[in-house]
């Protein structure tokens, strides 16, 4: 094999390492914030947006992490999260703490993400920090 066809294999097998790598090292992730939620004898908190500020046709979630803060005399309450499909998860929360979503796995990121809360009791306040994490 002559100089040339060794550098050319070379070449060739480093431009589709690069371009295997990169098509699963493509990750990412968006994060946002509620204001205060109350919820008052069941009814439902005003609902907080997340952008996703993505524009990925081909992006899928990966994950959705909430970090919760309840504030103290609060009531047990249902955490509901929307994705921008409409599917709806939630979890019930007694205190504050991390909740993990797998449900909105394998669904597109983008769009505007919506969370509240719904008392079971009498009085619920709470805040949160939503990440979810993506790849495209």
């Amino acid at each position: 094999m002559s100089k040339k066809m060794i550098a050319l294999f070379l070449t060739c097998i480093m431009a589709c390492t690069i371009f295997v790598v990169s098509a699963y090292a493509a990750t990412n992730s968006f994060s946002g914030n509620t204001g205060t939620m109350n919820s008052m004898n069941g009814a439902q908190s005003s609902q907080w947006p997340v952008i996703c500020p993505t524009s990925y046709a081909s992006s899928i979630v990966t994950g959705v992490t909430l970090n919760v803060s309840v504030s103290n005399g609060s009531s047990q309450f249902v955490l509901t999260v929307v994705d921008p499909l409409g599917h709806k998860a939630t979890r019930n929360i007694s205190g504050s703490g991390t909740q993990k979503f797998t449900e909105f796995n394998n669904y597109n990121p983008n769009g505007k993400w919506n969370i509240y809360i719904t008392t079971t009791g009498v009085v619920s306040t709470a805040t949160a920090s939503m990440t979810v994490n993506y790849s495209y």
